[in-house]
């Protein structure tokens, strides 16, 4: 500490501190602004999502897949929970009890257990004849429901209805998405000095989480909708 600031090792050591933090702080941005590029692309699609449904295209068909799509998704948690065939009844009742039709027909449950994961389905145009087998093979008829609803409701109101509750649940688990990434953001530096790349972490773990968000979308959307037959005995 004796030796002056422009002694010439006390420079470069500062020069190379500099350099360092430089560095660090470039490296610092570039992730950032990879994340916001991650959230973006999902925003965006969200979205484009939120918007489609404002403008009631296609409700019918999305509702019909957002109903397939909850069905295989509770298969495949019995499937995890390495349950059986009244488990399998159980969980289709907490969300189709209301269902118009006797949900899981003339079907062996321990063979629907085993089978290999259905098609969930989407809202793409193109998956409505695998979405339509979907619902047959659970007895399921999104139609027949929408009828019961529209009988007591109106003409269009099971389409508004269904699409309102999406609205609703799109705004809230978005919100809520948007905490879990600011989580992730904060958690993610800190797995770099486990050897693991920040960037390549946050992009798998991101996209995992918007997988989630996409199908809690839908099935909480699928719930809701399906208790409006309750409501409406």
């Amino acid at each position: 500490e004796d030796l002056p600031v422009e002694a010439k090792g006390v420079s470069e050591a500062l020069a190379r501190i500099q350099e360092q933090v430089e560095k660090y702080n470039g490296e610092l941005r570039s992730t950032t602004l990879t994340f916001d590029e991650v959230l973006d692309v999902q925003r965006r699609q969200i979205y484009s999502w939120r918007s489609r449904i404002l403008a009631k295209r296609n409700v019918r068909a999305m509702s019909k897949a957002w109903t397939a799509t909850t069905a295989a998704s509770v298969v495949a948690s019995v499937k995890r929970d390495k349950g059986d065939a009244e488990m399998l009844r159980s969980r289709f009742a907490q969300i189709f009890v209301a269902s118009s039709q006797n949900f899981l027909p003339d079907t062996n449950l321990a063979d629907l257990i085993s089978a290999p994961d259905f098609l969930g389905g989407d809202e793409d145009d193109d998956e409505e004849e695998a979405v339509d087998q979907t619902l047959c093979l659970f007895g399921l008829d999104v139609d027949a429901a929408c009828d019961r609803i529209e009988k007591i409701r109106g003409s269009g109101s099971a389409n508004d209805a269904f699409a309102a509750l999406a609205i609703l649940q799109i705004d809230k688990l978005w919100a809520d998405h948007l905490t879990n990434i600011n989580d992730l953001k904060e958690s993610i530096q800190f797995r770099a000095y486990a050897g693991t790349k920040p960037i390549d972490e946050f992009q798998r773990d991101a996209f995992d989480l918007y997988r989630k968000l996409r199908a809690k979308i839908k099935t909480d959307t699928t719930y809701s909708f399906f208790q409006l037959l309750l409501k409406d005995k």
